[in-house]
């Protein structure tokens, strides 16, 4: 009878639940995902596991109940076995002794259970539904507590992560926020920058254009600027500056400095400039040349050396002017190339070329008489003249192993050697003509013979001075010696 008094009352208080459960769900409308939340708390709640205290102390009853299988387990432990719901009359009154027996098989399951679960059970066995209803009435509030807890738990779990998310959202507006104001901040900045971009470009331009500028004004300057350092250099004690490293430096600083002077007369002070200049100039090649003296003052002969044959004296001779040649020729190449400059260039030339033409003819004089002074007076003319062939060979090479041009000069020295030749030839025929032996006589027309076609070799080569000397010789042979 209570219990269908109490299921009586649990259906009469159902309708006014439901209706406060649709005022409340009007006032707190629900979206979709926490209808799911609700849904899925409440299937989780069909089976409530025991309260924490009155599990056992078993490892296996002290292991959490954390999914939806743990909570089933835990219920299904808490089970009652059917027989002592007392679902019908004939269990219900049976007899004494089969009472006494279940009451013993009661007694001695109470013995074996746990003491957690030992605790919640009645102390006496249920005889009826009331006394079962009754000891039930003292579990209800605990379970009905551990399920508002696990529901608060889940509630404060959502709440700190609503406000988790609430504070995400408020920090992802705030970095919205602070990214836009940076943005309209950039944009403002890029707008301000443009005009100071383009006078930036525009400086830069401008500052190309002035170093270009300043370096044109420097190299225009330079020329004025390194004429100090020109005159320092060449001021300097010695002949022997031209063959200090700088000097080549030097000269070419001079040619860059005459070439801009020339070329921007009209600057001021530029003729100043242009005559200092020029003397530099003629300053570092007479210097070149001052050199070319001193080198060839130990070259020049003393007198004729006794027991030395005329090739051989000839041949060492030459080897010491050749390797004077090959330390000269660079040196010299400087006053050639700017000899058709300035006149005074070319008489630095011309003096270089009448130093070396001295110093051969002064050692030819001294070697030339040993050609004419054998016994054989016109054997000696015409093997004189021979070996004269190979002497002007090589003095035109030893000549051209110094200089590159000077064509007229070295043809004028051939032409005044082989005149130096004849002239101490005629010499010696005229001081010993009067003592000349009758067999030597039979040689005059034979020499005769042979001067004529040299008097025409001459004068075709262009010897001058030369070939008056052979034909002076030819005459004076002719008169001595009359054809019969």
């Amino acid at each position: 009878m209570q219990l269908n008094s109490s299921l009586s009352k649990t259906k009469s208080s159902s309708p006014s639940s439901e209706r406060q459960y649709e005022a409340w769900e009007t006032l707190a409308p629900l979206d979709e995902l926490e209808r799911d939340s609700i849904r899925e708390l409440q299937q989780i709640c069909l089976e409530l596991p025991l309260p924490k205290k009155f599990l056992p102390e078993s490892t296996s009853y002290n292991q959490k109940l954390d999914t939806l299988d743990d909570l089933k387990a835990g219920a299904s432990r808490l089970a009652l076995p059917e027989d002592s719901m007392g679902n019908n009359a004939g269990t219900r009154t049976t007899s004494s002794a089969s009472k006494t027996g279940s009451n013993l098989g009661a007694a001695d399951s109470y013995a074996n259970m746990p003491e957690n679960l030992a605790k919640i059970l009645p102390e006496k066995p249920t005889q009826s539904v009331s006394s079962f209803l009754q000891w039930f009435s003292t579990l209800e509030p605990k379970f009905l507590t551990n399920q508002e807890k696990s529901y608060k738990c889940y509630q404060a779990l959502l709440f700190d992560y609503k406000q988790k998310a609430a504070s995400t959202l408020a920090e992802l507006n705030s970095v919205r926020d602070t990214l836009s104001e940076l943005s309209s901040c950039q944009a403002q900045i890029q707008n301000e920058m443009a005009p100071i971009r383009a006078q930036c470009a525009e400086s830069l331009q401008n500052k190309v254009v002035l170093e270009a500028q300043v370096s044109k004004i420097e190299a225009q300057l330079r020329p004025f600027e390194q004429l100090s350092q020109i005159h320092q250099f060449l001021s300097r004690p010695g002949n022997d500056l031209c063959v200090n490293p700088r000097f080549n430096t030097i000269l070419q600083q001079l040619d860059s400095g005459l070439a801009f002077m020339n070329e921007h007369s009209t600057f001021k002070d530029a003729d100043l400039y242009l005559a200092r200049y020029q003397q530099s100039m003629t300053r570092s090649l007479s210097l070149i040349h001052l050199y070319f003296s001193d080198q060839l003052e130990p070259l020049k002969p003393t007198a004729a050396e006794d027991g030395v044959t005329f090739s051989a004296s000839l041949a060492d001779n030459h080897q010491k002017f050749r390797y004077l040649a090959s330390e000269m020729r660079p040196l010299i190449c400087h006053i050639e190339l700017r000899s058709h400059v300035h006149i005074d260039h070319s008489n630095l030339l011309a003096d270089c070329y009448n130093l070396l033409i001295a110093s051969r003819l002064s050692f030819l004089k001294l070697h030339l008489p040993v050609l004419v002074t054998r016994d054989e007076l016109f054997d000696a003319l015409i093997d004189g003249a021979a070996q004269m062939q190979s002497v002007l060979r090589d003095e035109e090479s030893l000549f051209r192993s110094f200089f590159a041009e000077g064509e007229a000069e070295l043809t004028s020295f051939l032409d005044e050697l082989l005149t130096l030749f004849y002239e101490q030839w005629l010499a010696s025929f005229l001081k010993r003509f009067k003592n000349l032996p009758p067999t030597l006589r039979t040689s005059a027309p034979e020499a005769i013979a042979f001067l004529g076609p040299q008097v025409r070799i001459l004068e075709s080569t262009g010897f001058p001075k030369a070939t008056q000397k052979v034909s002076a010789i030819l005459t004076t042979l002719n008169s001595r010696f009359p054809r019969k």
